[in-house]
């Protein structure tokens, strides 16, 4: 997967972001924007690639990713660290 400079640009923002960057475990809304991403493509990942971190589900309606796994996630698919 390659993501064009803007995408990256997105990425670090949301590296830095206080609302992502401080949480160990975050929610769909957080994760796909740690991932730039949209949440439907943070599910198909789920689903369709056996390299992404699955996430915790604690109860039937919560669902939490954890933040190191996804960044070494998005260092592996762009080969450049996050």
């Amino acid at each position: 997967m390659q993501h064009s400079e803007a995408q990256r640009q997105r990425i670090t923002t949301a590296l830095t972001s206080s609302r992502v960057a401080t949480h160990q475990k975050l929610r769909p809304n957080g994760a796909s924007t740690l991932c730039g991403v949209s949440k439907a493509t943070l599910l198909r990942w789920e689903k369709q690639r056996e390299d992404f971190p699955k996430p915790a589900r604690p109860t039937p309606r919560v669902t939490l990713y954890d933040r190191d796994r996804l960044l070494a996630f998005i260092e592996a698919v762009q080969g450049v660290p996050a």
